[in-house]
């Protein structure tokens, strides 16, 4: 089950990068998050994605008073 998690070079017939999990369990990894595998079908596939993303007060506050004040067209009013 780990290998999925490993980066790896794809042969000429196949296109991608071979990258795709292994940056998937990166970002949800950083976020505290964990990704689980679920192999009971005849190909592995991912189950479960679990992460909990908290931002800072501030931050949000600041979006929303962004929001209120970004007009129809995208323009900003101060």
């Amino acid at each position: 089950r780990e290998r999925l998690f490993q980066p790896f070079s794809a042969g000429q017939s196949r296109s991608g990068s071979g990258l795709g999990l292994m940056i998937c369990r990166e970002i949800v990894t950083a976020l505290g998050g964990q990704i689980t595998l679920d192999n009971r079908m005849q190909h592995a596939r991912v189950a479960g994605l679990d992460a909990i993303v908290r931002l800072p007060l501030a931050s949000a506050e600041s979006a929303r008073t962004d929001a209120v004040r970004a007009g129809p067209d995208g323009s900003r009013t101060a």
